[in-house]
This record gives structure tokens, C-alpha cells and sequence, in this order.
């Protein structure tokens, strides 16, 4: 998943007090571990699915996908 550095650094800033510095690492960091939750959660939606017998992925599966991915988030992501 690619977000745009812009858009990190707004939602960023928007937390942060005003002129705290923001070392242009963290955004790269931010970038990998939102790749690796995007990549968990699609594996987690195909395993919901293929477990179901579903004939579509569903709002069920992703919902189940959803649920098992915070609650053993840290465990796999590979950050």
C-alpha cells in the first residue's frame, strides 16, 4: 500500500504539537509497517473466506479477518 509522504505527515502533524520536527525516517517506517498490516489483513480475509465456503468474499469474512489481526497484531507483521 503505497500513502503518500504528504498525507503521513499531515495526520502526523495533526497529533503533534505545533513545530515538533518529524525525522524523515519515520515516514519510511510508517510506509513498511503499513505495508506488512495490509498484507496480513489480505491473508487474513482469503483464510476467512476459504473457511466460510462462502462462493464471495463478504463483509463476515473481512470482519473476521479484521478481528484476528488486532487481536494478534504484533505477532506476524514482520516489522
Amino acid at each position: 500500500m503505497k500513502m503518500s509522504k504528504n498525507l503521513m505527515k499531515i495526520k502526523l502533524k495533526e497529533k503533534t504539537a505545533v513545530n515538533t520536527y518529524i525525522s524523515p525516517d519515520v515516514y519510511i517506517k510508517m510506509s513498511e509497517v503499513m505495508e506488512s498490516v495490509l498484507e496480513n489483513l489480505c491473508e487474513e480475509i482469503v483464510l476467512a473466506f476459504e473457511s466460510s465456503g462462502d462462493r464471495k468474499i463478504t463483509m463476515n469474512n473481512v470482519n473476521a479477518a479484521i478481528t484476528n489481526v488486532l487481536l494478534f497484531r504484533g505477532e506476524n507483521d514482520g516489522v
